[in-house]
């Protein structure tokens, strides 16, 4: 083995107990359900009198569930399909490209680096059951010779393995393909699989598949979504203590709540605004709130959070429980562009290729391609919305809600979340939380002259108020720094025949 490349041995050895990953895995990975329990059969969870068809009855109940979840959902989403296939079809130098995908599912994205000339595909997959099915599709499409398939985590997969199915001594894929993403950007830990990837299981400077994305969030009235989440008097009937329980702390996907916020009448009420960017070719997991066991507050650099935030913005770190973690929180400033009430953050994401100054040659042959959850770009694709939709968090008047705590603590825990109206170029702050993870997201809206008044110490002075390090505001330092956003409908689509799924489930994780 290279002595650069570390095995999984060697990885979990590096931990203590307590530090082993903690990143989201799929259900069916461990022989389990998403439960914890041993698995079971579909046919079992019906009383003997209930038919059940012969095709299902013997299947595994987490992967009839996952199919049915989502997966028709993404085999349906075409400009997804065709996203995918125009990236690979950048990235494959055919007969020379050796193709690693992780989480493979049904076969979609091996089978298509393979019909785009791939010299082999490396497909890793967590589900037994998946694999397995992964298996029957390469063989119904006659690619099983060019597709090995390795069942497990691909962070407990060593390189051996991996150097053994492509079949060339000492050989490791130079291309590596995945879908990794939750409703939210970062939701499904996909920077820490392709780090581990990135560094144990490919050639260095392996092309990533998408190279980068967008994380946004956009404030948005919404008369529906206040309907479902406050309580209205009736007939004078006072039920403001049902309202004592609004939960405005957490992010919650719209595929929780039940809807297409598509489908509902909304007013945006700022430009979408980039919370942060990713390089899923160099960027590392943690990258908004920095963990580490060897750095100090006093001597941790936040200028290297630069390349990530998009300007301007405050940012803060602070040292957590005597330990070396960072929290990191971040500010915007943005002036609203109409009137209305700010009912919640509207959270999507965007993926692309061949985008910005920092796209490397072999993404741009043409156009750049952009992938993208943004409810204005989803409103013709029922498909998307099903298997990601958006997320979003409740707003209320928080500096009010702070005022009013300061001047009676007691009387604050009976009183009621108040909305912040906000009217067209105002100047607002938008707070943003990170979790050590980089990914659960917390928001908080301020009018400019609130957050002035409450955050006075970020404006004057290179640290907190409790001595933790702070970075100055920035703004753009040339045009090419700002994010670009594409709002437009996708309107493209494979041949019938080549509608082709992915895998992965959709948690909800707040």
């Amino acid at each position: 083995m290279d002595d650069d490349v570390r095995s999984d041995d060697e990885i979990s050895q590096e931990m203590e107990p307590e530090e082993q990953p903690r990143h989201f895995r799929p259900p069916g990975s461990g022989g389990h359900d998403r439960n914890g329990e041993a698995r079971r059969n579909f046919g079992e969870d019906f009383e003997d009198h209930f038919w059940v068809p012969p095709r299902l009855a013997d299947k595994p109940c987490d992967l009839v569930e996952a199919v049915n979840d989502f997966h028709y959902a993404m085999i349906n989403d075409q400009p997804r399909n065709e996203f995918y296939y125009e990236c690979l079809q950048r990235a494959i130098i055919p007969g020379v490209s050796i193709v690693l995908e992780i989480g493979t599912g049904s076969g979609v994205l091996a089978m298509l680096a393979v019909r785009l000339g791939a010299r082999r595909v490396v497909a890793i997959e967590a589900s037994t059951n998946l694999a397995e099915l992964a298996k029957k599709n390469f063989e119904e499409n006659g690619l099983s010779e060019k597709i090995e398939i390795i069942m497990g985590m691909s962070t407990e997969i060593s390189s051996e393995q991996v150097k053994k199915a492509v079949g060339v001594q000492d050989q490791l894929p130079n291309v590596i393909v995945s879908e990794l993403f939750g409703t939210l950007l970062l939701g499904e830990s996909a920077l820490e699989y392709l780090r581990d990837a990135r560094e144990r299981l490919a050639c260095p400077n392996a092309r990533i598949i998408p190279p980068r994305g967008t994380q946004y969030a956009a404030i948005v009235e919404c008369a529906d979504v206040h309907a479902i989440t406050s309580a209205a008097n009736y007939r004078g009937i006072s039920l403001r203590h049902i309202n004592l329980l609004q939960d405005t702390s957490s992010v919650v996907f719209t595929k929780q709540y039940g809807f297409r916020f598509s489908s509902v009448s909304s007013t945006f009420l700022s430009q979408p605004l980039p919370i942060f960017q990713v390089d899923f070719a160099h960027d590392i997991p943690g990258m908004l709130s920095y963990n580490t066991t060897t750095s100090t507050a006093a001597n941790y650099d936040l200028t290297s959070f630069q390349n990530i935030f998009v300007p301007p913005y405050y940012l803060t770190a602070r040292r957590q429980d005597n330990k070396d973690t960072f929290s990191c929180q971040k500010y915007i400033n943005f002036n609203a562009t109409a009137d209305g009430i700010a009912h919640c953050v509207l959270v999507f994401w965007q993926v692309s290729i061949g985008l910005g100054p920092n796209a490397a040659d072999w993404e741009r042959p043409q156009h750049p391609l952009t992938m993208s959850t943004d409810p204005r770009s989803t409103i013709n694709n029922f498909a998307r919305d099903m298997q990601w939709g958006q997320a979003i968090q409740l707003l209320e008047d928080i500096h009010a809600a702070r005022i009013a705590e300061q001047n009676n603590p007691q009387a604050a825990l009976t009183r009621q979340p108040s909305l912040l109206t906000i009217q067209k170029g105002d100047s607002l702050h938008l707070g943003i939380r990170f979790s050590a993870d980089s990914v659960v997201l917390q928001f908080e809206l301020l009018h400019s002259s609130a957050f002035i008044q409450q955050y006075q110490h970020l404006l004057t002075s290179t640290t907190t108020t409790n001595g933790d390090p702070l970075l100055p505001p920035r703004t753009p330092s040339t045009p090419e720094e700002e994010v670009e956003l594409d709002t437009s409908e996708e309107d493209h689509a494979l041949p019938e025949e080549e509608h082709f799924q992915d895998q992965k489930p959709r948690r909800l994780r707040n």
